[in-house]
């Protein structure tokens, strides 16, 4: 079974290793692609420092003997409680904030580790490499990135290959965004586990391998492992394992444009939560007619929103129930039906004046406003710029108290003596009734909507 790897025996005199390899490896080197973030520098200085992990200088952990010979025991044992230490070291200095003297430190502990061997060095270098990333460090990161190239292609030269160390190189691999040097070690991995027959190994690095095609956009190739991972869950009815694998698929389908795949997937998901965890669906429901709209099924997509409003509404999501009216105003606009997209916004007014979302209603009543003017009908147009512009002026929001009022002007022909007359000509919805204890239009036409509806 391949396992990663965390420590073990010297991998020969590092120092004769080092040169053969580097005769191999330097030129490979060069021609690799490396992601554009670990190629820049953080100046211009940085292409004339020396690589931290290479320098040759003697270092008084190190034992120097007469002879060239491998370390003793005692000699390995010592250095690796020395190198501890060093970790250690680094560590209480990351901890207070001394990020530089912290990775200073790491780089001896690092450029060191090389004499005990390929499996205590590696490990080391994904330990590091990791933070670094995580830091944003990206000088160190490509160091590490480049010394584990060094490596893996010595490991490539040794039989029989010791796919341990190089599913650990992987590993780092993935975490500092190398992606092609991943991807291709990944499947060299894939591979010999499917050939020994180590469904363990095969299965993580499937996973590890789809998650890292995620990650860097390559939705096709990521779909594609899922699929197989999710129809080994269910094979085996790891429930758990299956949810997992339906919402990753999902995204993956949507992200990549397959929407016919991707609708398939969310409706196995609204069935898998309808009793699990119902408050899931209006979100599926939402991400379903976002699908069908880029499949051109109008209906289907205006469906797929009306049942997500209704859910979300009923589960008092209001957050879903806005997101599902505005795509099904967004949708109604796109076919050209102002006036279907009239009656949505209205609604939407409703359900924020419940979750007393005023920002919300504000851009509502300018959408309002936007389809009155655009039909020339000036004074509804007004009655709802004044609505937004009296929001706009109390939340605070300077750019759109100037576009209220451009709007506002524009339409009444420079004429503003009647800007502060009548601002609530027309209630804004439950905000009116809160506010002046009136009933509301908008009541009344969500009553008409839910008997007949016009979805």
């Amino acid at each position: 079974m391949i396992q990663r790897a965390t420590h073990g025996k010297s991998s020969g005199n590092p120092v004769r290793r080092w040169v053969r390899v580097m005769a191999i490896a330097l030129p490979l080197i060069s021609c690799l692609l490396i992601s554009p973030v670990l190629a820049q520098e953080d100046d211009e200085e940085d292409e004339f420092e020396p690589n931290p992990l290479e320098l040759t200088e003697p270092d008084p952990l190190l034992p120097e003997p007469i002879v060239d010979r491998p370390l003793s025991p005692l000699e390995r044992y010592e250095l690796r409680l020395a190198l501890n230490r060093l970790n250690r070291e680094a560590q209480i200095a990351f901890a207070a904030g001394q990020t530089n003297r912290s990775f200073e430190i790491w780089n001896r502990e690092l450029r060191l580790r090389r004499a005990l061997g390929y499996e205590e060095e590696v490990p080391a270098l994904a330990r590091v490499g990791t933070r670094a990333w995580e830091e944003n460090v990206p000088r160190q990161v490509q160091i590490i990135t480049e010394r584990l190239l060094i490596i893996e292609q010595d490991l490539q030269l040794q039989q029989p290959l010791d796919f341990g160390l190089l599913l650990t190189i992987a590993d780092s691999y993935q975490v500092m965004r190398a992606y092609d040097p991943a991807v291709r070690l990944y499947g060299q991995i894939l591979e010999q586990a499917r050939a020994e027959g180590d469904l363990a190994t095969e299965e993580s690095t499937m996973i590890s391998l789809a998650d890292l095609h995620l990650g860097w956009f390559a939705y096709p190739e990521a779909a594609e492992i899922y699929e197989e991972l999710l129809r080994r869950a269910r094979q085996r009815s790891d429930r758990v394992q299956e949810e997992n694998y339906l919402n990753l698929l999902g995204y993956a389908y949507q992200q990549g444009d397959q929407h016919e795949e991707a609708v398939d997937i969310l409706l196995q998901l609204v069935e898998w939560y309808r009793e699990l965890d119902p408050m899931r669906i209006p979100m599926l429901r939402i991400d379903i007619g976002n699908s069908y709209k880029e499949l051109g099924q109008n209906a289907q997509a205006a469906t797929s929103y009306q049942e997500a409003y209704v859910t979300a509404l009923a589960q008092e999501q209001y957050g879903y129930a806005t997101d599902a009216l505005t795509q099904l105003a967004n949708l109604y606009m796109s076919l050209d039906r102002p006036d279907d997209a009239l009656v949505v916004y209205q609604l939407r007014i409703l359900v924020e004046a419940e979750a007393y979302d005023r920002l919300g209603t504000m851009e509502t009543l300018a959408s309002i406003g936007e389809i009155y003017r655009d039909r020339g009908d000036i004074q509804r147009s007004i009655v709802h710029f004044r609505q937004a512009l009296v929001l706009a002026q109390e939340l605070g929001y300077p750019a759109r108290i100037d576009y209220f009022t451009e709007q506002i002007i524009a339409q009444q022909q420079g004429n503003i003596d009647s800007l502060e007359e009548d601002v609530v000509e027309q209630p804004l919805g439950k905000f009116a009734q809160l506010l002046y204890g009136q009933p509301t239009e908008e009541e009344t036409l969500l009553e008409e909507v839910d008997t007949n509806p016009r979805f």
